[in-house]
């Protein structure tokens, strides 16, 4: 049990390859090398240019051909590639305004709530309340001083 679990531990943490499909190579059929003659006007041929052998030519068109189809592939693969970048883009996107949101909705709710705090406070907490508090205050003392000092007389 414990090689296992050790088994299994191991194909867990080993990173996993990625298995795609590779572009297909361009094969050349047939197989061989290219013999090319040039020709020049007055030659036994009745044109100027270059001559391919049978299967040169076959292997030229047969390039062209898987060109062809190899294009359309690529550009189906890009097509679809671009579309689920697009896709992750407006995902993102999406995901940013949310947060944009969330985000300012809370910061409102707190400047409210800060907003209130300060210019609702209750009176016992103004500067006013504290000065008429002090002055009423001054004058008991005063008015006490004044009252013991009459009293002992």
């Amino acid at each position: 049990m414990p090689r296992f679990l050790a088994l299994v531990l191991l194909l867990t943490l080993l990173p996993r390859l990625a298995w795609a499909d590779p572009p297909a190579p361009v094969v050349a059929v047939p197989p061989g090398e290219d013999v090319i003659v040039v020709v020049k006007k007055g030659d036994p041929a009745p044109f100027t240019g270059q001559l391919f052998d049978q299967a040169t030519a076959l292997r030229w068109g047969n390039w062209l051909q898987q060109y062809r189809y190899r294009l359309q592939a690529d550009v189906e693969l890009q097509k679809k590639l671009d579309a689920a970048d697009i896709d992750y883009q407006k995902k993102l996107v999406a995901l940013a305004q949310e947060k944009y949101e969330r985000v300012t909705g809370e910061l409102e709710a707190k400047n409210t709530l800060l907003t209130t705090q300060l210019y609702d406070r209750p009176f016992y907490t103004s500067v006013w309340f504290g000065v008429v508090l002090g002055a009423l205050a001054m004058g008991a003392c005063v008015g006490l001083a004044a009252y013991g000092l009459s009293s002992t007389r």
